[in-house]
């Protein structure tokens, strides 16, 4: 009687990408999640009340001559009111147990309509509400379980979803394909056996304080849609919080996303998304875009306490993350790498395991204004980068070097940035890095070295601050050809240091208060003009100064003496 192919073709295409999703993940992926002792939604428990036990579906279809039309179904005592906006019909307090058939089935219907209240249970290929090519509906507390999936929306808009609870469906709890003008709010989807909810082709809606949790697939599953708004829902204990993938324009924002085996949130493809204000923690990666996922804006987010990243972007450009706090991630903060014209900017990321700040194989990326400390290895790392600028950051009190530019990155400009009390040196540049500018930093305190190039030339270093670190204030080893000038290098063990490093110049510095003032080893062909080295004040050993008093002292008296016996002499001549 009734037409099943389009559902059954579309749930065993979703099952199958499904699966396929849900396999890989959990191969690559084996952190362990943690269930918490309580829901805030999951105790609402709805308050049923009765009207009719149904065994068999209630199938309506609107079209015009069609015998089973909202008219019939009111004949039939199934639903009540006249279908307007104003007396929509209602079907209420009602349970459906179906066997493979779908609980309630709608097609075709412009009629203002309400599914309230009901209890729907389907075995099968089965859905408990099915709608296709319907608008101006509402559902709201029902209750679904035991369904193939739990409700399915396919070629509708202006409907609403609010405030039931799809428990335990065998493939999807809320399955949408082509929907527009819908929205999907205060449900509770659990125990789904693949996916919690699946949107394909989707737009202009909102999805909104939905809780989605101990799924084994993925929370939100998001293909094809555009301008949707996906904001304060809470996602645990699945095995992907929210999954966009070749989505563009949508707003993801203020949701709470924790202990899922994978990605907190996952672009693959996905274009001109804001992703803002979500807290992610205990999933694999807090956010996580790839597949030429670009021109997305990551903000004010705080992904802290996952297994690997904060945030993590490969091969993905034009990118912005700002605003972000990203703190103690199994591996790094924020690890861009692959991708070119990233902005990151304002964000705050510390106590990570590896790196604050990750930059890996770009070119003209803009790493500005961030707050990078107490990090388990560098504060920002820029690896095998081009035409970069790393500006305005305060770097401090990271494990390793402060700010590293390494493996043959040139041309990037790095000025303006704080790096003091890290554990290695406050920039470091090595590897190759060569015909890169340093100027107008600040890098005292360090450990090592204020600034260090090991095996990179051609940079200039000039207008930079370097004082008080414990080895040398500027410091070259087989490095050449660098221009260093107008530094102030003060109160370290050497002001300049050059090791094997030739043809230099090293002019007009400030390198006073330097136990040393400049060195070189195994070094020729350097230029030092012009620049200021006053010795510091000794500090004498209170012995020996004790001893220089005592001689001074006893000389005098000694003197003394002298000077008491010959005038006794003389005087005892004279008489």
């Amino acid at each position: 009687m009734h037409n099943k192919k389009n559902i059954k073709l579309s749930l065993i295409l979703i099952l199958f990408l499904s699966l396929s999703v849900m396999l890989s993940s959990i191969i690559l992926n084996t952190n362990a999640v943690i269930k918490p002792t309580k829901s805030p939604i999951y105790d609402n428990t709805l308050n049923l009340k009765i009207s009719t036990t149904y065994n068999t579906s209630l199938y309506i279809n609107d079209l015009p001559g069609n015998p089973n039309n909202w008219t019939w179904a009111k004949d039939q005592g199934y639903c009540t009111g006249a279908g307007t906006s104003s007396n929509p019909y209602i079907i209420q307090n009602h349970i459906f147990n179906v066997s493979l058939n779908d609980c309630i089935e709608i097609y075709n219907s412009r009629k203002y309509f309400r599914i309230i209240n009901c209890e729907l249970t389907a075995t099968g290929m089965s859905a408990g509400i099915y709608l296709d090519n319907t608008t101006n509906g509402v559902l709201r507390d029902n209750v679904i379980s035991n369904c193939f999936g739990g409700i399915v929306i396919i070629n509708c808009s202006s409907l609403t979803v609010d405030a039931n609870e799809m428990i335990s469906c065998v493939l999807v709890g809320l399955l949408i394909d082509n929907g527009k003008s819908l929205t999907v709010t205060d449900n509770i989807v659990r125990g789904s056996l693949v996916n919690a909810i699946t949107i394909n082709d989707c737009s202009f809606s909102t999805f909104s304080n939905n809780e989605v949790f101990d799924n084994i697939g993925v929370a939100f599953w998001f293909v094809i849609c555009s301008s949707n708004t996906v904001s304060s829902n809470t996602i645990f204990n699945n095995t992907n919080g929210m999954l966009f993938e070749n989505t563009d324009s949508s707003t993801i924002s203020g949701n709470t996303i924790y202990n899922n085996t994978d990605y907190g949130i996952e672009l693959d493809g996905s274009t001109d998304n804001s992703i803002m204000s979500n807290t992610m923690y205990n999933n694999f990666h807090g956010i996580y875009l790839h597949d030429v996922s670009e021109f997305n804006t990551i903000s004010s987010n705080n992904a802290h306490h996952n297994l690997n990243d904060g945030i993590y972007i490969i091969g993905c450009h034009n990118n912005t993350i700002s605003s972000n706090i990203v703190n103690h991630n199994g591996d790094e903060g924020i690890w861009s790498t692959g991708s070119d014209d990233v902005t990151l900017s304002n964000n705050k990321a510390y106590d990570n395991y590896g790196n604050g700040i990750r930059i890996n194989s770009g070119a003209d990326i803009t790493c500005t204004g961030n707050t990078v400390y107490n990090n388990r290895e560098y504060g920002i790392r820029v690896f095998a980068c081009d035409d970069c600028l790393v500006q305005n950051n305060n770097v401090h009190h990271n494990n390793w070097d402060g700010i590293i530019v390494f493996s043959g990155s040139q041309r990037n400009i790095i000025k303006f940035n704080t790096a003091n009390y890290n554990n290695q040196s406050g920039i470091y540049l090595a590897s190759g890095s060569n015909n890169n500018l340093i100027t107008d930093n600040t890098a005292s305190y360090n450990e090592e070295h204020g600034i260090y190039l090991d095996t990179s030339d051609s940079c200039v270093i000039m207008d930079n601050i370097a004082n008080s670190n414990n080895m040398n204030g500027i410091n070259l080893e087989n490095s050449n050809n660098n221009f260093i000038a107008s530094n102030t290098a003060n109160y370290n063990n050497h002001g300049v240091y050059l090791d094997n490093s030739n043809n230099n110049f090293i002019l007009d510095n400030d390198l006073s208060g330097n136990i040393v003032c400049y060195n070189e080893t195994g070094s020729t062909g350097n230029i030092l003009e012009g620049n200021i080295c006053v010795a510091p004040p000794s500090e004498m050993d209170p012995f020996i100064l004790g001893l220089i008093i005592g001689l001074i002292i006893g000389a005098g008296a000694f003197a003394l003496a002298i000077a008491a016996t010959f005038f006794i002499r003389k005087k005892k001549r004279k008489e």
